[in-house]
């Protein structure tokens, strides 16, 4: 498994771009032709004291709020990984196919690096269809936000911690993938 999770992530890492949060996690993406795929890395210290995890994506001029976020949770326990929206309030985001969208997430996976990271990966196309899902625009201004917490009878439960970073999509270290279209 690890061995074929390494070779997907080597055949998309000639252009990616990372950003690493205080807390250890990683969350690295790739791009090929209109499609995305994140890698999702989250250490032992958190991954052994919490239940799940979350990635969002927000376009900044809307703030680091929850509220229009396109997010995905995952279950750390089985490895479940969710497409959420957040919706119009602050609250913990539904999945999309409980408010009228669907799972625009595919080819997920799940696997543990020999650094003791546990990676978490899926792809999505920049613009999926689903209205609940974020557009992808290279070059435009986002937050990435983490949260962590707890599951209770397989319900996620309020994050107990959280952060976000300001990213332009697709520039990083120089490089960049404005040259998509």
């Amino acid at each position: 498994m690890w061995n074929k999770f390494l070779i997907a992530l080597f055949a998309v890492s000639a252009m990616s771009c990372e950003v690493a949060f205080p807390n250890g996690i990683k969350v690295s993406y790739s791009v090929d032709n209109r499609k995305v795929t994140f890698d999702y890395a989250v250490p032992p210290s958190i991954y052994s004291a919490w239940s799940w995890v979350g990635f969002g994506m927000k376009r900044a001029e809307d703030g680091y709020s929850m509220i229009s976020g396109d997010y995905v949770s995952i279950i750390i326990e089985n490895g479940l990984i969710e497409d959420r929206t957040g919706g119009v309030r602050n609250g913990r985001p539904k999945t999309d196919d409980q408010v009228g969208g669907s799972d625009s997430l595919y080819s997920k996976a799940q696997a543990t690096g020999p650094d003791g990271m546990m990676h978490f990966t899926w792809t999505r196309d920049f613009t999926t269809g689903d209205s609940l899902d974020l557009i992808i625009v290279p070059g435009n201004n986002y937050f990435f936000q983490w949260a962590v917490g707890e599951v209770a009878n397989g319900v996620l439960k309020h994050h107990v911690d959280k952060g976000f970073a300001q990213i332009v999509f697709g520039i990083c270290d120089g490089k960049s993938f404005l040259e998509v279209n």
